[in-house]
């Protein structure tokens, strides 16, 4: 929607790079405690969820594990 409006926003232009940020972040927040026996051949699902404001800032609201 963002892109067909005249925003003059572009999805993967503006909020991509700070969606990948704050994923990053996030990750790396609490990578001592991902996967803490080491197992192999292992994976979680995690779901981000994120809010636009009118001024067409992302927050991050919450990060579910296998949403």
């Amino acid at each position: 929607h963002l892109d067909d409006t005249k925003s003059g926003i572009k999805v993967t232009d503006h909020f991509h790079p700070k969606i990948a940020e704050m994923v990053s972040l996030s990750v790396k927040s609490v990578k001592k405690k991902l996967n803490p026996n080491r197992r192999k051949h292992c994976f979680e699902i995690f779901g981000y969820d994120f809010i636009i404001d009118g001024d067409y800032d992302i927050f991050l609201i919450e990060i579910n594990t296998n949403p």
